[in-house]
């Protein structure tokens, strides 16, 4: 009888190490960022790339006057609503404002934005406005395998997509204004089918989890 019951506790405590490895592999992958953080990305580039396609062929704005005038005030507010976003994940996850993890996310965030701003002016002041819409692809596809190392794997697809997007866009020979639209339009598409995705994802992953305890509750 006792060493049934020893069995029987062996088992029990296999189980219940099989239940909490199932939960880690299931929470491994995991956003860092709310959602529609990216959502409002891509709706902020697609008003944008819309905007300087209209004003840049219908009312002659130079690419500097755009860049000032159009897309400046436009990466403001996707920064700021980018900004909410983390600041909502982690009150969401408990974690104060000021914590080291937020600060980091800070740092690095503020990082990117500032090396991409960099590198966009120097290639216009260069006179080499026609790679723009190739390095901004590259840029944003080097974002999203960053993005998808650190949480979804499936990412990783969406960033292969944009780095092929700038060698497709190369090789075809289309005119430059085209290009910059076509650039801005699929980028925010990507941007918003990522958010989708992501929120998708993550809705899964709580759905699975809240299961797989209701379960071991049941066993408990």
């Amino acid at each position: 009888m006792a060493a049934h019951d020893e069995k029987t506790g062996i088992e029990k405590y296999a189980e219940d190490l099989a239940v909490i490895k199932s939960m880690l592999l299931k929470t491994e992958e995991k956003g860092i960022v709310e959602p529609w953080g990216f959502i409002s990305w891509g709706i902020c580039t697609l008003i944008g790339s819309v905007l300087h396609f209209v004003f840049h062929n219908s009312y002659n704005l130079a690419l500097n006057d755009i860049l000032l005038k159009i897309w400046a005030p436009i990466l403001i507010i996707a920064i700021l609503l980018d900004s909410a976003a983390h600041i909502r994940k982690f009150m969401k996850e408990g974690i104060h404002i000021l914590s080291r993890p937020l600060v980091k996310i800070w740092i690095t965030s503020s990082g990117i934005f500032i090396g991409m701003g960099l590198a966009i002016f120097f290639i216009v002041k260069s006179g080499a406005i026609a790679y723009l819409p190739h390095i901004i692809l590259i840029m944003f596809s080097i974002f999203f395998f960053l993005y998808g190392y650190i949480s979804y794997f499936f990412i990783h697809l969406l960033a292969v997509f944009l780095l092929a997007l700038s060698v497709i866009l190369y090789l075809t020979g289309i005119e430059a204004d085209l290009k910059f639209f076509l650039t801005g339009v699929i980028l925010g598409l990507s941007q918003i089918i990522c958010g989708i995705a992501v929120s998708r994802k993550e809705k899964s992953d709580a759905l699975r989890h809240d299961s797989l305890m209701g379960a071991e509750q049941k066993d408990g």
